[in-house]
This record gives C-alpha cells, structure tokens and sequence, in this order.
C-alpha cells in the first residue's frame, strides 16, 4: 500500500495509505488505511473505478454516509514538481454539503486526502487556510526534491 503523510488534515480522521487495482473491464479494487482518533482502520472497496473503490473502502471503515457530488482534479506544477489537487463537493445525509481538498504526489493518495478533509468538517469558509496549506505542501515537496 503506498503511505501518504497527511499534511493539510487536522481533526479526528487522517488518511494513512491506499493500494487500488483497476480493470476498465472488471471494475476496481482498493485497500484503505485511515486513522480514527489515533486509531488505525484498513478496509477493501469496489467500485466502477479507482477513485469509487477507494471512497468504498474509506466509508467502510468511517461509517459516514453521504454522496459525493463534485469532484475536481488539477496538477500544480511548479518547478517541474507535480502535485495532485484534488477538490470535492460531498452532500451528508441531511442534505449539507461540505467542500474538501486533498494535495499530493499520488492522485488517489490527494482524493482519499480531499474525503478526510471532509469529514473532519471543513467547510467552504476555511477555503482560505486549505489555499496556504497547499501552498506549504508545495514549497516542502519542492525543497525535499531539490
């Protein structure tokens, strides 16, 4: 399983890592490894693509319940650094929809990032803190590579 450190996530849950096996003709897999609380909790999904087995896998383990409704995905290039962002829109059960960023090397690594980022209830307000994380994560990935 490739491990992702989570550095734009604070709040109960994290994401740890993720390993996803897709065939265009049979459909994905993926394995997932989130931390609740300091606790770790690993779970397998499926789905019609990598992206839907990896969220399979990652509302097995949390328990939420919700649907995704957007989803966006850009390369930050910078320096001839790439990173994957990842944004989502994700309706709960009550109708509310909450807005979450994930940003990383590897792009299931940033959208099982940008999940997290939702549950752990950031909303559109805090848009101005996720920007200065990416930011950061930028500037770390760009000096650890150099």
């Amino acid at each position: 399983m490739s491990k992702s450190s989570d550095t734009t996530c604070e709040g109960k849950y994290k994401f740890l890592a993720a390993k996803v096996l897709s065939d265009s003709r049979k459909g994905a897999r993926a394995k997932a490894a989130i931390s609740i609380g300091g606790v770790s909790k690993e779970a397998e999904g499926r789905g019609d693509g990598p992206i839907d087995a990896l969220y399979d896998a990652i509302l097995e383990i949390s328990g939420m319940e919700g649907s995704l409704t957007e989803f966006i995905a850009k390369a930050l290039i910078e320096d001839g650094k790439a990173a994957a962002v990842v944004d989502i829109a994700w309706q709960d059960e009550a109708g509310k929809l909450w807005y979450g960023q994930g940003v990383h090397i590897d792009i299931i690594s940033a959208a099982g990032m940008a999940l997290i980022d939702v549950f752990n209830g950031v909303d559109k307000k805090h848009l101005g803190d996720r920007e200065r994380s990416r930011q950061n994560f930028v500037d770390n990935l760009i000096k650890t590579n150099d």
